[in-house]
């Protein structure tokens, strides 16, 4: 029969046994205490931490466009340039970089009576299919908060006010230098200008034009004393002529005037011709009309000139016979000699004042044509020098219109600002720190690692105080 006994302990190991235990109460103690401070810095947070509110508001870039048109002295018309002017997201941009910059919030600071520091920092956010931008505010009141949020908004807008006046003050620097020297160099034009308009006695341009039509006035008028010169000179010949001519035509106006049949011959010869004239001018050279009477009027005149020559016994024309036609056979024919001398004096007298006009009139033309010929000379000049004049002013007037379109484009520059949203005052329950789910999540994620550390801790040290083996003395 064989004999089975079991292991008996030796007395180290029961020591250790009852060392394990200690050791398991020792570390779960420590668990308790961890998880009470963990929980008690949780609870402190939740309670002591001062709280701070949160206050947003909405800040709109407006957009502009400078619609400024100016109009030059040459007629151009001239309006700012837009190279300058960025789109309203890069504003946008632009006004987001200065409320995140430390002079921004030191100004804003300043206005709530803190320092940077103590005013924090300030959540901003943009959506680019808009261009309001998003701004958030902390304090630890409501009240601050909306203050703090005020503030923000008011230095901004200060800022940029700031900003444009001093790229206004930067364009203007140099503008005025331009301007000053454009308006000496209009100064200069003009008394060139004038002196040599008061020494070459050009006044204007209407006075070349006015002395040209006086010119063409005096040449109608020499025009027509010429022609009555020419007319008076005729008639003055052909009373000489007719006074020489009166003795003999006398009688052989005579001679015709008492031939019946040459007298009627000639009247009727006249009724004929005016009769032709009078259809011709009507129907035309052509017409059958016509040819027939012209017929009959030649006709008619070879008979007069045939009896005319008859009876003064030599050949005679029409001429003679016409100029024959008005003397008579009365006795005062003799005293119309006496009034051909007189209207032969009187014409003379005429064309000798209307020669002596003439003469007068062309040395005027003379005079003032040269006179013409200077004042365009002159005109040339004068026009130069106001070209001169006209290049100075436009540059004068660029000038000034550049000074006026630096504050045209400044807001498309830096576009003005609006609250889109009022800054909100947040209600005394809604604060966002201490934030109690935080602090729970904190002290659950806490009290997780402590204790399981912990318990790590305890299993690792368990396991290197078990022995590597145990013995199991048989008996047999």
């Amino acid at each position: 029969m064989t004999d089975l006994s079991f292991p008996q302990f030796p007395p180290q190991e029961r020591t250790d046994k009852i060392h394990s235990q200690r050791s398991k109460w020792n570390y779960l103690g420590l668990g308790l205490l961890a998880n009470t401070l963990i929980w008690g810095a949780a609870l402190a947070y939740i309670t002591l931490s001062p709280k701070e509110y949160k206050s947003e508001f909405g800040v709109k870039v407006l957009t502009t466009a400078s619609d400024v048109d100016v109009t030059l002295p040459d007629g151009l018309r001239t309006s700012p340039s837009s190279n300058n002017s960025g789109s309203a997201a890069d504003s946008r941009s632009d006004y987001v970089y200065l409320l995140n910059s430390k002079a921004l919030k030191k100004e804003a600071a300043a206005q709530v009576g803190m320092t940077v520091a103590d005013y924090g920092d300030l959540e901003v956010t943009t959506n680019p299919d808009s261009s309001i931008i998003e701004l958030v505010v902390e304090g630890e009141s409501p009240e601050l908060a909306q203050e703090k949020a005020r503030a923000m908004y008011a230095a901004l807008d200060q800022t940029i006010e700031d900003l444009r006046k001093s790229e206004v003050a930067r364009r203007e620097r140099g503008t005025r230098e331009d301007v000053d020297s454009a308006r000496l160099q209009v100064t200069e034009a003009q008394k060139k200008l004038s002196g040599y308009q008061a020494s070459s006695g050009l006044n204007s341009d209407s006075q070349i034009d006015n002395l040209a039509s006086g010119i063409e006035q005096l040449r109608q008028q020499y025009a027509q004393a010429l022609a009555q010169e020419r007319g008076l000179d005729g008639r003055v010949r052909q009373l000489a002529t007719d006074i020489n001519d009166s003795s003999a035509g006398a009688g052989d106006a005579y001679s015709l005037q008492g031939d019946p049949v040459y007298q009627s011959q000639f009247v009727e010869y006249g009724s004929a011709a005016a009769e032709y004239a009078d259809i011709s001018s009507q129907l035309g050279d052509q017409h059958p009309q016509v040819v027939a009477k012209r017929a009959e009027v030649e006709g008619l005149l070879a008979a007069v000139e045939t009896r005319g020559s008859f009876l003064l016994g030599r050949q005679v024309d029409q001429k003679t016979l016409t100029q024959l036609a008005p003397l008579s056979i009365d006795p005062r024919v003799a005293a119309s000699r006496g009034t051909l001398f007189e209207s032969a004096v009187a014409d003379r007298a005429s064309q000798k004042g209307l020669q002596s006009q003439t003469t007068e009139l062309a040395n005027q033309i003379n005079v003032l044509e040269t006179r013409l010929g200077t004042l365009t000379q002159n005109k040339f000049e004068a026009d130069r020098l106001r070209q001169d004049l006209n290049t100075a002013e436009t540059r004068f007037a660029s000038s000034v219109a550049t000074l006026g379109l630096s504050r045209a484009d400044i807001y498309a520059i830096y576009p003005p600002i609006q609250i889109a949203a009022e800054p909100t005052l947040p209600d005394e329950d809604k604060y966002v720190s201490p934030s109690p789910t935080i602090a729970v999540v904190g002290a659950l994620a806490g009290s997780f690692l402590a204790t399981t550390g912990l318990l790590l801790l305890w299993t690792n040290r368990k396991d290197e105080e078990m022995p590597e083996s145990v013995d199991f003395p048989f008996r047999a």
